[in-house]
């Protein structure tokens, strides 16, 4: 009775908040790379935004101004994913913690500080920032990169068929799921982190133990591959996006 309670009120609030708005407008366009951007993500605190592109390249971005802050350069092939620190703050200690990972095609992980903002920006010379931790293992392309919610671990889906756990501090692998039939590309932890749920391009997902490590749960129903998975903020339900034209 209380889970049904928890679960009506969050919808009420989301209908709430989406009745209030109405319409989006553009606030800002900035020319992004030179080659296709393939990623976008905010940092926690709304101050940041990321963006991997087909060059190789992750740019940080001012998003009040769209003024380029960063250049992370490390990867050898295209950014695939992005995605920030659970509550990592720019303006709190940002050079002393890692605020993000990136995955590229060059079967890599890249963990990433990024420096305390400048007060004046050089528009006409870009730092440059280099990776602090490598996550190397895939033997294949990785396809999506997840923190876990308590902000210690990175998992990381790969071609190779296989998830893997990282630990963000020593860049050392703690787990790798090799459950899936063909590449694994979506990848999405539980709200409070005990769960992970990974997608692959055969249609099938799945739902992990993630102190176990096993598979608890497959999701079956999907007639192609599924490229995109999550759960929703309650924890009471999966979404899964598919290349048959359907959510589930």
């Amino acid at each position: 009775k209380v889970e049904c309670e928890i679960a009506i009120n969050y919808e009420r609030e989301v209908a709430k908040k989406y009745s209030s708005i109405k319409c989006y407008m553009v606030n800002a366009s900035q020319f992004g790379d030179r080659r296709p951007l393939n990623t976008v993500a905010y940092s926690w605190d709304e101050n940041l935004i990321g963006t991997g592109s087909f060059s190789s390249i992750v740019n940080i971005w001012d998003s009040t101004t769209c003024n380029k802050l960063f250049s992370l350069i490390g990867h050898e092939e295209r950014i695939v994913d992005i995605a920030f620190r659970p509550e990592w703050k720019s303006i709190d200690t940002s050079s002393e913690e890692v605020a993000l990972v990136s995955g590229g095609a060059d079967c890599l992980g890249l963990l990433w500080k990024i420096p305390i903002i400048p007060n004046e920006i050089d528009k006409t010379n870009t730092p440059t920032v280099s990776a602090v931790g490598e996550l190397r293992g895939h033997k294949q392309r990785l396809s999506k990169v997840a923190w876990h919610p308590m902000g210690k671990h990175v998992a990381t889906s790969s071609f190779d068929h296989s998830w893997r756990l990282w630990d963000v501090e020593t860049c050392k692998e703690l787990l790798l799921q090799d459950g899936h039939k063909n590449g694994v590309y979506g990848i999405s932890f539980h709200p409070d982190g005990s769960l992970v749920a990974t997608t692959d391009l055969d249609g099938i997902g799945r739902v992990w133990d993630v102190r176990s490590g096993k598979s608890i749960y497959s999701l079956q129903g999907h007639a192609l591959q599924i490229l995109s998975v999550d759960f929703s903020p309650n924890g009471f339900h999966i979404a899964t996006g598919s290349g048959d034209h359907s959510v589930r």
